[in-house]
């Protein structure tokens, strides 16, 4: 039997639940992350000469890693004792060998030094290019391409963006 300060019958008052916990700040955050996912999902296009995709990139629609490095470096040199340098060595430029959604740093299999303009440093950053992972690194003076893929000629290896015959639809 219970005692006479039993609440049985009296009505409470449910918990709060996560949902009214979130902060104003917080959902302001949240929604700047979801314009950006949407600024992300916007299909990138890239001009080319349609007659010079090769066959994958016909059937897929979509330009080649190697196709894009191409397009926006005239010089690329093989630099594999990157590794040796220090994390702090790097400035990302170009996205980063750290991928926020998943909370885990990506494999970085090779490092090339590139031959980029600066000007396509910036275009890449503000079409928010994420096929690519580029960086600075200040005790180099030259900008290293990180390449997270590995065993498959870059011929093969799809990016996101979609090839156009017209220049003026065109991100790249």
């Amino acid at each position: 039997m219970r005692g006479a300060n039993s609440d049985i019958g009296k009505s409470r008052k449910s918990p709060p639940t996560r949902k009214h916990l979130i902060t104003k700040k917080e959902k302001k955050r949240r929604a700047r992350l979801k314009r950006e996912k949407v600024v992300k999902m916007k299909k990138l296009k890239m001009y080319v000469n349609m007659e010079n995709l090769n066959e994958y990139e016909k059937e897929h629609n979509k330009i080649s890693y190697r196709r894009l490095i191409n397009r926006i470096s005239n010089n690329i040199w093989l630099f594999n004792n990157a590794p040796e340098l220090s994390e702090y060595d790097f400035e990302y430029e170009v996205n980063s060998d750290y991928d926020e959604e998943s909370g885990e740093y990506i494999d970085i299999y090779q490092y090339y030094l590139i031959d980029i303009n600066p000007y396509i440093i910036e275009k890449l950053q503000e079409i928010k290019c994420n096929d690519v992972i580029i960086a600075w690194s200040e005790k180099l003076g030259e900008y290293v391409l990180m390449v997270n893929h590995f065993g498959t000629s870059w011929d093969y290896v799809l990016t996101d963006i979609e090839p156009t015959a017209n220049f003026n639809e065109a991100d790249i």
